[in-house]
């Protein structure tokens, strides 16, 4: 595919997450969903591919590889040629890993901590290849998933909001005492309160977990 291709298929891929990515005002609980699905509903001509419709998973990806690398991570990468069916086993090790500590996890996202934390060169993991592992190990998604929503396991089960302001956790804690500011002599029992959101909480946690992967590379 040569350059001028790929430039065409880059600023299509913006042009759908533009709206997205470009924003300046925070989005209002559960239209991040609605616009992605919007976006997918329609139909497209496509360049370099047949196909007339992106699907919310791609467009997720188009968005993480464009906020990780900007406009060269809209670019097609290159695919390997040989050996696409191989993956070392340390590789596959941690991919299972990474899938069991978080079911969720997209084949996607665990490639992209794979990449991230040196285990793997970049366009080397086929996105198809590694979800065949996977399922071969008996830590597929929906596998994981359907178990996580089984009887036996519904008191260990993880549990995420889709988006900001829907669910805010708080918690109190009894502290050390400070002299009350209203009589120097006197002291007062000081509260720790806080309060956050769960959506930003796990982002946050994501976030530092991936440069934990980094730094220990």
């Amino acid at each position: 595919m040569d350059f001028a291709v790929n430039e065409q298929i880059a600023a299509f891929r913006y042009g759908l997450i533009a709206p997205i990515v470009s924003r300046q005002t925070p989005m209002a609980p559960g239209e991040l969903k609605r616009q992605l699905e919007h976006i997918a509903s329609l139909s497209y001509t496509i360049p370099g591919s047949h196909k007339t419709q992106v699907s919310v998973r791609t467009l997720e990806r188009f968005m993480a590889n464009y906020r990780s690398e900007g406009w060269e991570g809209l670019i097609p990468k290159k695919r390997p040629l040989k050996n696409a069916g191989a993956l070392p086993a340390h590789v596959l090790q941690r991919a299972i890993e990474l899938r069991r500590e978080r079911p969720e996890r997209s084949v996607e996202q665990i490639i992209y901590l794979l990449e991230h934390s040196g285990l793997a060169a970049e366009t080397t993991l086929a996105p198809s290849t590694l979800s065949r592992h996977l399922r071969k190990a008996g830590v597929g998604r929906q596998e994981l998933l359907q178990a996580v929503e089984s009887p036996t396991s519904r008191g260990h089960r993880r549990f995420e909001v889709e988006d900001v302001h829907l669910m805010w956790q708080a918690d109190f804690q009894h502290t050390l005492y400070l002299p009350d500011p209203k009589n120097p002599k006197k002291r007062k029992k000081a509260l720790l309160f806080a309060i956050m959101d769960d959506a930003l909480w796990k982002a946050f946690h994501s976030a530092s977990y991936g440069k934990c992967l980094t730094m220990e590379s």
